[in-house]
């Protein structure tokens, strides 16, 4: 099986205009506790972690994942404890914006857009819709040049990366088994088997 991409934007690197320039921030629990005290918690502090309990196409373990964020967490003196609810529930958490910390994913049509928007821009429940993120958003669904599309959506990733309104973990990576005389099988960016131009040798 293969292991899932790790994140570094909000765009995956099957979608158009993915910057693959941009890194992760790195494993650090050090600078995270020096960051924490200055933002006035030398003692670390308490924080709730919200997810959902249903495996999904963008997260199979919901609840194992908040398990191990909790575990990093705690590294640096934050002491988070997981409420795993049904889904309908956690979106109501989360639309209302009662979470501290909340999971949400996303897999849909392949185009920056339409990750932007659910991710980042429209979806994303954190209080948090940057003018100028939502400016370039809207230059770049004002223009049919690709080259202008990509500049705007790469400066998207840019500030989202700096700025931090979510933090990407992963994404999926779909994978299929096949028989090994079978040609022609693909999956497509949404895991779908396309069977078109599938023969047997």
């Amino acid at each position: 099986m293969q292991k899932p991409w790790m994140r570094d934007t909000v765009l995956p690197p099957t979608v158009f205009s993915f910057d693959n320039s941009l890194k992760p921030y790195p494993y650090d629990p050090e600078k995270a506790k020096s960051l924490l005290a200055e933002a006035g918690y030398p003692d670390g502090l308490k924080m709730k972690i919200h997810t959902f309990v249903e495996a999904r196409p963008c997260i199979s373990r919901p609840v194992d994942a908040a398990q191990i964020i909790k575990s990093d967490l705690a590294k640096v003196g934050i002491d988070a404890t997981v409420e795993a609810n049904e889904l309908g529930t956690h979106k109501s958490i989360y639309n209302n914006l009662e979470h501290q910390m909340g999971f949400a994913g996303w897999f849909d049509i392949p185009y920056p857009s339409n990750f932007l928007n659910t991710l980042l821009i429209k979806g994303v429940k954190g209080g948090c819709k940057p003018d100028k993120v939502v400016d370039l958003a809207q230059k770049a669904l004002s223009t049919y040049d690709r080259e202008e599309q990509k500049k705007y959506y790469q400066q998207i990733q840019k500030i989202a990366l700096e700025e931090c309104p979510v933090l990407p973990i992963a994404y999926s990576n779909y994978t299929a088994a096949i028989r090994k005389n079978m040609e022609g099988f693909k999956l497509d960016v949404l895991g779908i088997a396309l069977m078109h131009d599938v023969s047997l040798k």
